[in-house]
């Protein structure tokens, strides 16, 4: 009897165990982009899908359609490859507008940013933010966004005001969150 009631108790655990799997978020969801890390449960952010380069030494125009990204609020950021914080005064005086958007497949709007990398007082411009390991761009408008993983988003990148001569820089637009943000 005792031997019966543990054989269920058993198969209960595991079928709760299949079912919680089966409908968390992974990784292999992730369509669209360069590629998706996942830095496990308890690092903030736990998720970065990198969307694709935009270089910023020439003008244009850049559309990435990603789907099956890890289920929100997520952040987006302009990662600069390569750069750190012993960068910084080369990365604030790139004088090009960077303009972002980011929508749903069904045209709603979720954010649009722009602005140039030196000004970070305009709440549209963007923001720098590094450490010795890392750089990137940040704004308050494109923070926080309500992402579902079952739906599809356009993010378009505009890059205006470079000239000949510039720096050959890019930037990686970067949504990432999710994790465990500890005090």
């Amino acid at each position: 009897m005792i031997r019966k009631r543990l054989v269920i108790v058993l198969a209960l655990m595991a079928t709760a165990l299949m079912i919680m799997w089966a409908v968390s978020y992974h990784a292999f969801e992730f369509t669209g982009g360069l590629g998706i890390h996942d830095s496990g449960f308890f690092v903030y952010p736990r998720y970065r899908a990198r969307l694709g380069e935009v270089p910023l030494f020439k003008d244009g125009d850049y559309l990435f359609k990603v789907r099956g990204l890890p289920p929100g609020p997520l952040d987006l950021v302009l990662q600069v490859p390569g750069s750190t914080a012993t960068d910084r005064a080369a990365l604030t005086s790139v004088t090009a507008t960077v303009l972002v958007s980011v929508a749903g497949s069904d045209g709603s709007q979720l954010c649009s940013a722009g602005g140039g990398f030196s000004d970070p007082t305009n709440d549209s411009g963007w923001t720098l933010t590094s450490s010795a390991a890392s750089a990137s761009f940040w704004s308050s408008r494109c923070q926080h966004l309500p992402i579902s993983r079952f739906n599809t988003y356009n993010v378009a990148v505009r890059v205006l005001g470079t000239h000949e001569g510039y720096p050959h820089r890019t930037v990686i637009p970067v949504l990432q969150g999710g994790g465990n943000e500890l005090p």
